[in-house]
């Protein structure tokens, strides 16, 4: 739990305090299932603002370098290599962003989420959590967000 008068502080420090650390810059991992690549443009935008670089599967990638947004295609896991998991190993990602729902990319996915948890990469598969880090990201601009307060603060106005 955290608690905060901002919304993208207390996302970020919640996260903080799961383990789930928010980067504020580094190379992001974007691969969405068909239904949410409409939304991916929204995120690579967000994410690009926050000076992120962006690496995404084909139809991912396709869909926002389209838009005008730079984004390198990389490789499913699936797909040979080298591929995803290479680039993490690499610790060339800060960031992975992956929602899926078909059996390719539900293997994909699990593959992911094992190397993410043992590199410690932080990682998102919803689309509600990939805003909600965006609109962390925006408000982690020095070290003052992890400045403790009391919950008396809070109840006491």
């Amino acid at each position: 739990m955290s608690i905060r008068q901002n919304f993208g502080i207390s996302f970020a420090k919640s996260q903080l305090a799961a383990g789930n650390k928010i980067p504020t810059s580094g190379t992001c991992f974007l691969s969405f299932i068909d239904a949410d690549k409409k939304h991916a443009v929204e995120i690579a935008r967000g994410l690009t603002e926050q000076g992120f670089t962006l690496v995404a599967t084909g139809g991912t990638q396709k869909i926002i370098s389209d838009a005008g947004i730079a984004c390198e295609k990389v490789l499913k896991i699936s797909e040979g290599r080298p591929n995803i998991e290479d680039i993490m190993k690499n610790g060339e990602i800060a960031l992975a962003i992956n929602t899926s729902d078909n059996q390719t990319a539900k293997k994909d996915a699990e593959q992911i989420r094992q190397i993410v948890l043992r590199m410690g990469i932080p990682y998102f598969t919803t689309l509600s959590a990939a805003r909600a880090a965006i609109e962390a990201m925006k408000q982690m601009h020095d070290d003052t967000w992890m400045m403790p307060q009391a919950l008396q603060d809070y109840l006491i106005q």
